[in-house]
């Protein structure tokens, strides 16, 4: 599973992206610290980076993120992350 969403904020844009975690390597790097430890408990991520119109990514430092146990809270907890970026635009 995987979803990409790019949103218009009043600094520009972010690209939300929600990926179930199943890369044994980035799961073993996570799990030993060197990537992402807070997702090592949970199956799926939500992460939030700034991005230009096209979903180019500025910095892969997160601006947000969420992790979820099933993929059906992945996709909510995506729709959600959206709507948190869009309504910043107000």
């Amino acid at each position: 599973m995987k979803i990409s969403t790019i949103v218009k904020i009043k600094k520009g844009y972010v690209w939300i992206d929600t990926t179930k975690l199943d890369s044994p390597f980035g799961n073993l790097l996570d799990s030993l610290c060197f990537g992402n430890p807070d997702a090592i408990a949970d199956e799926f991520e939500t992460m939030v980076f700034p991005c230009n119109k096209n979903g180019e990514i500025k910095s892969w430092e997160e601006l947000d993120a969420r992790y979820y146990s099933i993929e059906k809270e992945a996709k909510k907890g995506h729709e959600k992350m959206v709507k948190i970026y869009e309504n910043q635009n107000n």
